[in-house]
């Protein structure tokens, strides 16, 4: 049966922090949260965690557009704004620009 090998490495001062915040926030120590974060990238698992996020991103600017393509025909069409109002609006309010 073979045994775990120990590994040691440092760390700059600032992602230490880091290390040992986001252990906190998880109720882990450093050492464990690194040690997970290690196995998960080199078991493929941080690759595949960060093509999710990309989807879920692509996902959010989809409906970030559709809903501003409802806001603007609810605006427009109810007779609130009229179509450069409506625009207006979508723009400064849901397209983060």
């Amino acid at each position: 049966m073979s045994q775990s090998k120990p590994v040691g490495f440092r760390l700059p001062p600032a992602f230490a922090r880091k290390l040992v915040a986001e252990a906190a926030k998880r109720e882990l120590t450093p050492g464990t949260y690194a040690r997970r974060i290690v196995l998960d990238a080199l078991a493929g698992d941080a690759g595949r965690v960060a093509d999710e996020l990309a989807a879920a991103r692509q996902d959010l600017a989809r409906l970030r557009a559709d809903l501003g393509r409802v806001a603007f025909v609810l605006l427009a069409d109810a007779g609130k704004a009229d179509p450069d109002q409506a625009e207006a609006w979508v723009r400064e309010n849901l397209t983060g620009a």
